[in-house]
This record gives C-alpha cells, sequence and structure tokens, in this order.
C-alpha cells in the first residue's frame, strides 16, 4: 500500500495487532510498551554526489533515499502513525559511511549542509526520532 515495498509492508504491519494472547488476553507488542518502530542503516543510496564526493548526500546536503527498496518514506511514516506507532530514523550510517562532515569534530563548513538536509528531510518524510549511528563524519553535535 501507498508505494510501500510490498515484502517489508506485512512484516511490520502485524506487530501491532492483538495477534497474540498474553494470559489469555488478545495482545500486541504495542501493548507490551514496544511502540516505536525504527528504520536502521541500508535506506540510503551509496554513491558519490557532488564535488566533495559524499556517499548519501546530495551536493546541498540533502540524504539520498534508495527509492527502489524504499520508495516512499512518507508512505511508510504514515502507516506507522495509522496503526499507533511512532516511527525512527537512523543517520550517520555505517554501510556507505559519509565524509559530510569531519571525523575530528572540528566544524567544517561543507558538512553543516549535510546536518541541515537530515533535519529537512527528519521533518519533511514524518519521522518522530532520530539516532545517530558512530561510523560517519556527522560526530559535531554543537554546530
Amino acid at each position: 500500500g501507498g508505494g510501500m515495498n510490498d515484502h517489508i509492508l506485512p512484516l511490520h504491519t502485524t506487530s501491532p495487532y492483538k495477534a497474540r494472547l498474553v494470559d489469555g488476553v488478545p495482545t500486541s507488542l504495542c501493548d507490551l510498551g514496544y511502540c516505536d518502530v525504527g528504520l536502521d542503516d541500508n535506506w540510503q543510496e551509496c554513491g558519490s554526489y557532488g564535488p566533495d564526493e559524499w556517499t548519501y548526500h546530495n551536493e546541498l546536503g540533502a540524504p539520498v533515499v534508495n527509492n527502489e527498496v524504499f520508495p516512499d518514506f512518507i508512505a511508510m511514516t504514515n502507516k506507522a502513525h495509522e496503526l499507533g506507532l511512532t516511527s525512527g530514523w537512523y543517520g550517520n550510517n555505517c554501510i556507505c559511511s559519509d565524509s559530510c562532515g569531519d571525523r575530528d569534530d572540528n566544524k567544517e563548513e561543507s558538512g553543516v549542509a549535510c546536518y541541515q538536509g537530515d533535519v529537512n528531510a527528519l521533518y519533511q518524510f514524518g519521522f518522530d526520532a532520530v539516532k545517530l549511528d558512530g561510523c560517519g563524519a556527522q560526530r559535531d553535535l554543537d554546530l
């Protein structure tokens, strides 16, 4: 539904339903406190973008999504919300560890665009939370 990957959707839409019994009572994982779903690594389209050759941010700093695997982030986060779940997103990922930013935690002008691009995308796609992995160069959270 909604342009989502039909192979991934059934795995995630069954958990909020009360398909399992706990002490004879129909119970969902959310009933037990597991109401947040998170999209970890492998959502990005690894490549070489712009003059700085960032690995998953375009030349303007926006993250580049692998639309073959995730054709519609907005539909995905909307579906999570329809199911009463919150949806989190992981950045600074490992699979195509980005050079956008400065690994030595020094402020670097070129990296600012990627921080801004990630925040803009977080809101644009409707995610509720973000977790930053430690694999990429975006480690200066004082910007």
